[in-house]
């Protein structure tokens, strides 16, 4: 079943609230709706870059999940440990902030299979009220459109990594790449 834009976008939305306010049984709720697309015949694609999403967070999800366990103060995980060893709390709390992010990421692919277009148009149904305010809903829509395109078909990353690269395969170091990305962003801008 094909999923209209706009109702992805609100089922993001709702989800990103639920899972920023709700408790143990929100998140496994959570979880379940941004695992569900996955279980359709036929994703194959989505759950493809599900993967390889959630791989391209892995460092992100464990440093969260480190933070909270080093330096949120409870019980500790093992009788008589230290003070400064990790707490039972602090590895529910990591765990769970971690999976938060996890689930939130998975919705997001699910979110952007319907394409920079349709996302774009949804956004601009909801950003319609906000015209009443003065706020151009179309102009935000339309860059929206153009931003992920731009992301999405991969030419900002591949220009980037290309400048990055010295005229012998090495790298130039962080400046020539933070040169590089800012020229790609304005070279963005301008298209």
């Amino acid at each position: 079943m094909a999923w209209h834009p706009r109702v992805r976008l609100v089922c993001f939305l709702v989800l990103a609230v639920a899972l920023a306010v709700g408790g143990p049984g929100q998140l496994a709720m959570g979880l379940a709706a941004a695992l569900l697309p996955w279980l359709a015949p036929g994703a194959w694609s989505l759950r493809r870059r599900g993967w390889r999403a959630l791989w391209r967070l892995r460092w992100l999800l464990l440093s969260v999940a480190v933070l909270y366990l080093g330096m949120t103060p409870g019980d500790p995980l093992w009788p008589d440990a230290p003070a400064w060893l990790p707490s039972r709390e602090g590895l529910a709390l990591g765990l769970e902030r971690a999976a938060v992010l996890a689930a939130l990421a998975l919705a997001a692919v699910w979110v952007l299979e319907g394409g920079p277009e349709g996302l774009a148009g949804a956004l601009g149904w909801l950003a319609r009220p906000l015209a009443r305010l003065g706020l151009p809903a179309e102009r935000l829509a339309l860059r929206l459109a153009l931003t992920l395109e731009e992301v999405e078909g991969g030419s900002l990353r591949e220009r980037v990594a290309a400048g990055a690269q010295g005229p012998d395969g090495g790298g130039r170091g962080w400046r020539a790449w933070g040169e590089r990305a800012a020229d790609c962003l304005a070279e963005t801008l301008r298209r």
